[in-house]
């Protein structure tokens, strides 16, 4: 959980898929109708959407999942060492410089960097290393994100202090499974909550930005269809489509790498012709992979199959009609509506197939043979 030393849970040197969230203090809702002070902050609820942008467009960290509440968030987010050691000291330096820029512009945005303070990052001493390793860290990430959100909360509230009741909470989601049941439960988050009835109705998710681009790319393949153009290799991304910035979800997608956003270089990587022409082994360098084992249409027929069931007490038919998507990634169908419902209680520190906390690397990682959760892994996983 939240206090536990993040070394127990993040192994920030490899890939990994994390779900992290936090909490405003005193358990106030400060990003909707608050109850003590009868004020509406809902339209608050778009910060973390702009925020997770511009960061995604910073760190070598993936935001995969998201979804805003009215006193919490939660975010599924995979780091990406890998991708920030190709990145070369220029590269480093210029997106630390927007990260902690020295200058800002008459919007307050960072000022795009000078030669010479790009140089004077380069050859301080360690410098470059430093960042590196920055921006990668999911923690790091965390810190850009919480600060953020606290700040522009505190100015507009005239007031200062924290906001959040703590560091941040995260878990380990150790296989594909794991992943496609806390997505599933933080894109049902507003649905629970009585907020939404259906997923294209849950604005503050990152399902309602995926819905939207879907209905746009099947639009636009339809229009090439139409005019006899060949279809192309990868899918058709676009630098305005709505999840532009979030990571594809199909592992077979491919969307082309973010650079600092609002840079000529950013949006020149999305209109390259030169992505479609590259060979395999540099594609994995340039392009950003997905991170299930499913495609969209699946994924979506999941999330709407699972809302039916939420909506009925008898959860037997929508169980069996999951059971073919489900068990090709682990999953036991039976149990799928109650790890949903207990999602929380039930997984601490890490969640998936329990042979992987026993043998695997979680294990030689923390030192640990058993973890809170470990019971309701081996009945919830095969």
């Amino acid at each position: 959980m939240s206090g536990r030393p993040r070394r127990d849970v993040i192994d920030e040197s490899k890939v990994g898929v994390y779900h992290v969230w936090n909490r405003c203090i005193r358990k106030m809702f400060l990003f909707g109708r608050d109850k003590t002070s009868g004020r509406d902050y809902s339209s608050r609820k778009c910060w973390l959407q702009e925020r997770l942008l511009e960061l995604a467009n910073i760190y070598a960290v993936d935001a995969c999942v998201w979804a805003m509440l009215s006193n919490h968030f939660h975010l599924i987010v995979r780091n990406r060492p890998d991708l920030a050691a190709q990145w070369s000291d220029r590269e480093v330096a210029i997106r630390g410089w927007y990260l902690y820029p020295e200058r800002r512009d008459e919007d307050g945005r960072p000022a795009e960097p000078k030669e010479v303070e790009l140089r004077s990052i380069i050859e301080t001493p360690g410098r470059i290393e430093v960042l590196r390793k920055r921006l990668s860290s999911i923690s790091w990430f965390m810190k850009s994100l919480d600060e953020w959100l606290s700040r522009r909360a505190n100015a507009m509230d005239g007031h200062c202090g924290h906001l959040w009741q703590d560091r941040f909470g995260c878990r380990n989601l150790l296989d594909e499974g794991a992943i496609l049941v806390c997505s599933i439960y933080i894109d049902i988050n507003e649905i629970r909550a009585q907020l939404a009835a259906m997923p294209h109705e849950s604005r503050n998710t990152s399902a309602y930005l995926r819905i939207l681009a879907h209905i746009l790319r099947r639009e636009r393949a339809e229009a090439a269809r139409t005019r006899g153009d060949q279809p192309r290799i990868q899918l058709d991304y676009q630098f305005s489509d709505p999840d532009y910035w979030i990571c594809p979800l199909d592992t077979q997608d491919r969307a082309p790498l973010l650079g600092v956003a609002g840079t000529a270089a950013a949006e020149q990587a999305w209109n390259s012709e030169e992505i479609s022409q590259l060979e395999a082994a540099a594609v994995a360098k340039r392009w950003r992979h997905g991170f299930l084992p499913v495609t969209v249409d699946q994924y979506l027929a999941i999330l709407e199959r699972t809302v039916r069931g939420l909506a009925t007490e008898n959860r037997a038919e929508e169980e069996q009609s999951l059971a073919s998507l489900l068990q090709p990634l682990g999953i036991q169908s039976k149990a799928w509506f109650a790890m949903l419902d207990n999602f929380e209680s039930w997984f601490h520190v890490a969640v998936g197939y329990a042979d992987r906390f026993l043998d695997g690397e979680f294990a030689a990682q923390t030192g640990r043979e058993w973890v809170a959760g470990l019971n309701h892994c081996r009945d919830c996983f095969e």
